[in-house]
């Protein structure tokens, strides 16, 4: 089966990329980790307005069922997508980049498609585990992952295009002092 995640990727990855590069050719080694601390620092403060909203939508999810029977563990599931959904800084060569996802790995067997079925609105599964008998079950949201990522694009781009900035501006003061 294809692995399949929900995922964003901030535009702005080649600017990550070379600034990177940029601080990795510093001879000073504690001006190299303070800027890329602050690098990341600055990235993950402008992704956690999204982080937490995608985290209170996964959450606050409306149950349907018996909530008596299944409820404590429609909770639990919830909860361990919303403590899933991470966001990788890739500084590579090869792949640079921002990116918000939910990480099926850390989601259990039976869990790992339920973000991609939640977001696609819909999923078919054995009633009771009745092989015979199957249902199509609707999200009571429908896609919860997408609309976030459309709410917070425009300001999370701007504040990691602004924190890329102010890096590249103390690493040309660093270079020239």
């Amino acid at each position: 089966m294809p692995r399949v995640d929900c995922a964003v990727q901030v535009k702005g990855g080649q600017q990550v990329k070379d600034l990177s590069k940029a601080i990795k050719q510093l001879t000073d080694p504690k001006q190299k980790a303070k800027l890329q601390r602050e690098m990341n620092q600055g990235i993950r403060k402008a992704a956690e307005p999204l982080l937490t909203d995608l985290r209170r939508t996964i959450r606050t999810m409306p149950v349907k069922g018996d909530r008596r029977a299944y409820g404590h563990l429609r909770v639990k599931k919830r909860n361990r997508i919303a403590s899933a959904t991470v966001l990788q800084i890739r500084r590579g060569e090869k792949e640079s980049g921002i990116r918000v996802i939910v990480d099926r790995r850390r989601l259990g067997r039976t869990e790992r498609a339920l973000p991609f079925l939640l977001e696609r609105g819909q999923w078919r599964h054995p009633v009771h585990g009745n092989r015979e008998e199957w249902v199509t079950q609707k999200s009571p949201i429908g896609p919860w992952f997408a609309p976030a990522v459309r709410r917070h694009e425009d300001a999370m781009t701007r504040a990691v295009t602004q924190v890329l900035n102010q890096v590249a501006a103390k690493l040309k003061g660093v270079a020239r002092g």
